[in-house]
């Protein structure tokens, strides 16, 4: 088996904690209001299409102001503007890849995420640390698809059997192994849990 080199990180709620109800509720208080914007935004699968780079986000907002009430556009375009600022760095997880950084680790973002990242990269300090990343959107790949992560492989010259992978979803984790990968699947913000699987592949911390 060989030897860790590299850490390879998703997104929401693993670096970042995103929910619909964190990103959806400062501009839709009302609960009434709040279902109307679920259901346009995500409910009716335009996020995921954004993320897949199937729709463009522009054509998203369009399609969610012909779904919902004149009353609430004007909530609908700042949520379209500005939702990424309401995601919060997950606590403990600077602090590692801080530490992983230190230890020589290399690491890299796989997510699935919107073209959006590259509006807010750059403002949150765990993502200026890392040494690379694949956007589902801007590659129109998708994780479980194996081929967003040979995607990553290829552009980074990674080995992934040198590759430990941080997701929260099992299902991504599971494609990434079945590649060579070895992983952890990060629920309910579990850092001391992650910290014990990355020692007990030898990384050091």
């Amino acid at each position: 088996m060989k030897q860790i080199k590299n850490i390879v990180f998703d997104q929401g709620k693993v670096l970042l904690d995103f929910t619909v109800q964190k990103v959806l509720s400062p501009y839709f208080p009302a609960p009434d209001d709040f279902a109307l914007a679920k259901t346009a935004v995500f409910d009716s699968g335009d996020w995921e299409k954004i993320d897949m780079g199937m729709l463009k986000e522009i054509d998203a907002l369009d399609r969610w102001l012909e779904k919902l009430p004149q009353r609430l556009h004007a909530a609908t375009v700042e949520f379209f503007e500005h939702w990424y600022q309401h995601m919060t760095p997950v606590e403990g997880m600077l602090e590692l890849v801080q530490t992983l950084k230190k230890n020589g680790y290399r690491c890299y973002l796989l997510s699935n995420t919107s073209p959006r990242y590259y509006t807010f990269y750059r403002t949150v300090e765990v993502m200026r640390l890392l040494d690379g990343y694949i956007v589902s959107a801007v590659h129109r790949l998708y994780k479980p698809d194996a081929a967003i992560y040979q995607r990553l492989f290829d552009t980074y010259g990674l080995d992934p059997e040198e590759c430990f992978f941080v997701d929260d979803v099992a299902e991504n984790i599971d494609a990434g192994m079945r590649l060579g990968m070895r992983g952890f699947q990060f629920v309910d913000f579990d850092v001391a849990g992650l910290k014990k699987a990355l020692l007990a592949e030898g990384i050091r911390l």
